[in-house]
C-alpha cells in the first residue's frame, strides 16, 4: 500500500448544521452549498467543476436575504459517488461583514 503525503490541516474545520447556498457572482446561479469551513477557507459540494488555482467570486446570503460577497481560489477538487463534486477553496478576499457572518458558525 502506497503511503500518501497529506498536509495536515492548519485549522479546525466546522461542519454546518444547516444549508448555506453558494452562488456564482457573475451568473448568480447557485453552484452548491457549504459542507464545512474554517477561518481561511471552505469546502463546497455541488455540480460545478473548478480548476485547481482558479479564483472565483461568490456570494451567499443571510437569513434576511442580504447578499454577502467573497472571493476564493480553488485548492483541490474531487468527484463524489453521487456525481457531485467537492471542492476546497481558500479565501482571497472576504469583506468584514461576510467574515463576521461566517464567524458565527466557528
Amino acid at each position: 500500500m502506497k503511503k500518501m503525503n497529506v498536509e495536515p490541516r492548519r485549522e479546525k474545520r466546522t461542519k454546518l448544521s444547516h444549508y448555506l447556498g453558494i452562488y456564482d457572482n457573475e451568473s448568480s446561479e447557485m453552484i452548491g452549498h457549504v459542507a464545512n469551513f474554517s477561518e481561511s477557507g471552505l469546502m463546497i459540494i455541488g455540480h460545478s467543476t473548478f480548476s485547481e488555482g482558479q479564483t472565483v467570486s461568490f456570494w451567499t446570503k443571510t437569513e434576511f436575504n442580504e447578499q454577502l460577497p467573497f472571493e476564493a481560489v480553488s485548492r483541490w477538487s474531487s468527484e463524489n459517488d453521487d456525481n457531485t463534486r467537492q471542492t476546497g477553496f481558500e479565501f482571497t478576499a472576504i469583506p468584514s461583514k461576510t467574515l463576521r457572518n461566517f464567524s458565527r458558525y466557528l
